[in-house]
């Protein structure tokens, strides 16, 4: 009998990342099925969406500052990444 790690993996390879993805899609449907079942109310039955949304000025500056923080964040993230490439290696199982 067989008994290398090949023989003992599942046909499509291997299935680590199954639990984790089948966790975020319930997380995904079950808020998708809250705000739907709410939806347009923000309070039940008393205040909808746009009755709770600030007022356009308040919005904009808003974006302005998504505007320039976003970027500024995205670029720390790439700059962390490449300074920090090929320092991780592999973990090894007991």
């Amino acid at each position: 009998m067989d008994t290398t790690e090949e023989s003992r993996s599942w046909p499509c390879g291997s299935l680590e990342w199954l639990p984790f993805t089948l966790l975020i899609v319930v997380f995904v449907r079950g808020f998708a099925g809250l705000a739907n079942n709410r939806y347009p109310f923000v309070e039940i039955y008393r205040l909808t969406i746009w009755q709770a949304a600030g007022s356009p000025a308040a919005l904009e500056l808003i974006l302005f500052g998504v505007c320039i923080s976003l970027p500024m964040i995205a670029a720390y993230a790439a700059f962390s990444y490449r300074v920090f490439r090929g320092e991780a290696s592999d973990l090894r199982r007991a």
